[in-house]
């Protein structure tokens, strides 16, 4: 029974993935020829009859890196925020460390009360 469902995940997955492709192929044949008729300004270059599939990856390939760059500046902003956190810390169990140590070297007074101490 275990076998019976491995094989209808394996098949599952071989059809969804050969569905995708082939959609993806079928947009790209039906959109090859299509053009984007105003004027397509860039920050780089500027497109006058731009096709549909060019504005579609540069528009992909500025998306994903947008996304990365957003992502990476997240992420620093973040482990700076640790980074102080951590000093702090640090600082503040060498304070108290140093605390102790000072502490530990002080002379404690013996007790009046103990037998034997002159009174």
């Amino acid at each position: 029974m275990n076998t019976l469902w491995l094989k209808i995940k394996v098949w599952t997955k071989i059809v969804v993935t050969f569905l995708v492709i082939l959609f993806v192929l079928l947009f790209i044949f039906t959109n090859r020829n299509a053009t984007v008729e105003p004027a397509l300004n860039l920050v780089v270059v500027k497109f006058e009859r731009a096709g549909i599939l060019t504005v579609l990856l540069i528009t992909a390939a500025v998306s994903i890196f947008g996304w990365w760059l957003f992502r990476t500046i997240f992420r620093t902003i973040r482990q700076l925020g640790e980074l102080r956190r951590r000093s702090a810390l640090d600082k503040l169990q060498r304070a108290e460390a140093d605390r102790t140590a000072k502490a530990s070297m002080l002379k404690t007074r013996p007790d009046s009360t103990t037998p034997g101490s002159p009174s």
